[in-house]
């Protein structure tokens, strides 16, 4: 049964708040940017988490949450994408690389 054709045409969301596009630059540049930051906190921080006094400390917590909101703003957008069209094999190609590509980035700060 084609449950699209009884449906009708359905409603799409408006993800340009988040992304422009899934080719768009500022995507392509949030992408390098966590990159960038994941190797820079990774360089500051590693093994040496426990020593730092409590305002070093801080300034860290408040680093890595800036950096897991830009990778959870990718995966919202992503998901979003995926969840408008679950059929399309390159929705799903897109989805699958942008979890791989935050899984790689949050990889690196872990």
């Amino acid at each position: 049964m084609n449950y699209t054709a009884q449906l009708g045409e359905l409603p799409t969301w408006d993800l340009a708040d988040l992304y422009p596009g899934r080719e768009s630059p500022e995507l392509k540049g949030d992408l390098g940017a966590a990159v960038e930051d994941a190797v820079a906190f990774a360089g500051e921080y590693k093994d040496h988490v426990a020593d730092l006094a409590g305002a070093a400390l801080g300034a860290a917590l408040a680093e890595y949450e800036r950096q897991q909101e830009r990778l959870g703003r990718i995966m919202s957008y992503a998901h979003l994408v995926y969840a408008g069209n679950v059929t399309d094999p390159e929705t799903g190609r897109f989805y699958q690389t942008m979890q791989e590509k935050v899984n790689e980035i949050a990889t690196v700060t872990l």
